[in-house]
């Protein structure tokens, strides 16, 4: 059998000459087999779209093509190391595949398949953009969908964060009002999910702390800042029976206020007490003492700061006495100026055993001290005469050597039994308080 090419009518011819039995005569088949009705049914399956197509043998040549005057013997007619590639697998024997050319698309794609019950192959093969033409527009329309995807998720997450980040702002700027002490801001509790449940017992927590905070003011007021807070941090230790202890006590009273008082209106009195009382208060509490009560004119203070000695609160206590002295004296000059008369004050100081607690009920109860000692330093402050500070032998046994002494005296206290040595501690108005004692 033999093969007519013919490239200018795109067909091609199968021609088989037979001889007869006796050899005279021989019988001659022409077959032609068009090409163009194989790849215009491709086109329409859509198996190659536009691609160029050829017909070739085992060895390459060329039978047929879509483009006839694009090849005129082979695939080696391509000129395209692909294409030699493709021709090296069909000598092979292989039934088909595809390959690819280098980039990104290829350059080249050129697909290959066997000719059932022949040696014939079907080579296509097309530009690889072409190829990828559908994948390139597929990844540019899924880009495109994912930009705007996520430009839709954040802007829903703007729209549904925004309140979110409003609340938690707000919950931290009146966690930041709490922690300054500013307890007059609420939340705005204008949600109904978990965070308004939040901010409806935020705003719970600080109208207890404003109340708390107000109790500690108006209860500090009556035992001492430093008291109260001891008391509030151990209330629910708070021990009914006191503890025994050696504590520095200090009574100071104004002299001639009672007859003084008489002669003056009650807001003045009242004025004249409230600015004696704040001045002494705050002199006694930077000297770490605690103001127990006030008696009228009269003030009662311990000195017992944890951590120090008794002699460091002895003195504790002489160093609150000469400043109140000395600030007794501006005192009087700020009464003249408005008209109310002067005052002087007379200390009384002394170191002893009291108990030191809370005395009263379970429902109502102060704090204060319970001994001798008390009444020992009351009966020491009676005798001391306005501008004086005495100190009691106990309380001197803890500052000798380390005071100056302007006289001993030796006396008998009302109530109580023998002779007592008191000490009348020397000062000046004039002078530090670090002259007055011989440190």
């Amino acid at each position: 059998m033999d093969f007519i090419i013919n490239t200018k009518r795109n067909f091609f011819e199968v021609v088989s000459k037979y001889p007869t039995p006796d050899q005279t005569t021989c019988v001659q088949i022409d077959l032609a087999i068009k090409y163009a009705p194989i790849v215009k049914e491709l086109t329409r399956l859509r198996l190659w779209g536009a691609a160029t197509s050829l017909l070739v043998t085992s060895d390459g040549l060329c039978l047929a093509s879509s483009e006839p005057d694009r090849v005129s013997r082979g695939l080696t007619d391509l000129h395209s190391p692909l294409a030699l590639k493709v021709l090296n697998e069909i000598k092979d024997g292989r039934p088909g595949g595809t390959m690819f050319e280098e980039g990104r698309p290829p350059d080249l794609v050129m697909g290959y398949r066997r000719i059932p019950h022949t040696t014939w192959y079907l080579v296509l093969y097309e530009d690889g953009c072409e190829i990828c033409r559908p994948m390139l527009h597929f990844r540019s329309t899924f880009l495109i969908a994912n930009i705007g995807s996520l430009i839709v998720v954040l802007m829903l997450l703007v729209l549904v964060t925004r309140p979110i980040v409003r609340s938690i702002g707000d919950l931290s700027e009146s966690a930041k009002n709490v922690e300054d002490g500013n307890y007059s801001i609420n939340v705005v509790a204008d949600r109904s999910d978990e965070i308004g449940q939040l901010q409806r017992r935020v705003n719970k927590m600080i109208e207890g702390l404003r109340q708390r905070d107000l109790m500690q003011r108006l209860f500090g007021r009556y035992v001492g800042g430093s008291v109260a807070q001891e008391l509030l941090k151990n209330a629910e230790t708070i021990n009914l029976e006191g503890q025994e202890k050696t504590v520095t006590i200090m009574m100071a009273d104004l002299r001639g206020f009672t007859p003084m008082a008489e002669g003056l209106r009650p807001v003045e009195v009242v004025k004249l007490l409230n600015k004696y009382l704040s001045r002494m208060t705050e002199i006694i509490e930077e000297n770490g003492g605690v103001v127990v009560d006030f008696y009228g004119d009269g003030i009662l203070a311990l000195f017992d700061r944890v951590g120090h000695n008794v002699s460091d609160c002895a003195m504790d206590a002489l160093d609150s006495a000469v400043k109140m002295q000395i600030a007794l004296l501006s005192v009087s000059q700020e009464n003249l100026v408005e008209g109310l008369p002067e005052s002087n004050m007379g200390i009384g100081i002394h170191t002893g055993q009291v108990v030191v607690g809370d005395i009263g009920s379970e429902k109502r109860g102060k704090y204060g001290i319970v001994g001798s000692a008390v009444n020992t330093a009351k009966r020491i402050e009676s005798i001391a005469k306005g501008g004086t500070i005495l100190v009691s032998g106990e309380a001197y046994s803890f500052l000798e050597g380390r005071v100056k002494v302007s006289r001993k005296l030796q006396v008998e206290l009302k109530g109580l039994e023998g002779r007592r040595d008191l000490f009348e501690i020397a000062w000046t108005s004039g002078s530090p308080v670090s002259t007055i004692f011989d440190m």
